[in-house]
């Protein structure tokens, strides 16, 4: 059972999020990182003009593998911010300040795909996207910010989720499931 602190109780999740999302943004675009939504920030930010609900502790972002070394050097600039490191892997680096998380996926190309992996346990699993999608974007509006997002934001959507336009509470949603989240492709090889 979670238990929640009396500080996490005074947080505005989504304020904290937008803030997060904010600063964030801003040590990107100073470092020149190319990125775009993704997951279910994506979701939220196309369907729901919003996060989705209950999903604003937790923000996707997506960039290619050429980057990492300047990802560490972003992260190193939102500790400077106050975030915390919430873990480094391989192909994915995570931050938070005030309970709001922030997911920054490093892809890989193959020659028609792009792929990065989810980590459960001891384990990765590989999310496999055909490359069109994220080398092809366009802009997205959300909480006052410009992002970048998939141009076939729609085609991309039913690829991930299948019928995306009716939401699915967070608890009954699991990226790890082949089933609902369609790009996991757990026995893929690049």
């Amino acid at each position: 059972m979670l238990r929640i602190s009396k500080h996490m109780a005074k947080v505005d999740l989504k304020a904290q999020a937008i803030k997060n999302l904010r600063d964030f943004k801003g040590i990107l675009d100073d470092l020149s990182i190319p990125f775009w939504l993704d997951g279910g920030t994506l979701l939220g930010a196309y369907r729901d003009h919003d996060f989705c609900v209950k999903d604003e502790d937790d923000t996707d972002l997506c960039t290619w593998i050429d980057f990492k070394e300047k990802g560490e050097e972003a992260v190193k600039r939102a500790q400077a911010l106050g975030f915390e490191i919430y873990h480094i892997w391989e192909t994915e680096f995570a931050i938070r300040r005030n309970w709001a998380k922030i997911d920054l996926f490093f892809n890989m190309k193959t020659k028609d795909d792009a792929y990065t992996y989810l980590y459960m346990s001891s384990k990765r699993i590989p999310v496999v996207i055909p490359l069109h999608f994220y080398e092809n974007l366009a802009p997205i509006e959300f909480h006052g910010m410009t992002f970048n997002r998939p141009a076939e934001i729609e085609e991309y959507l039913t690829l991930k989720y299948g019928n995306w336009k009716v939401p699915v509470h967070r608890h009954a949603f699991t990226c790890y499931s082949p089933e609902a989240n369609r790009v996991v492709r757990p026995d893929w090889k690049p």
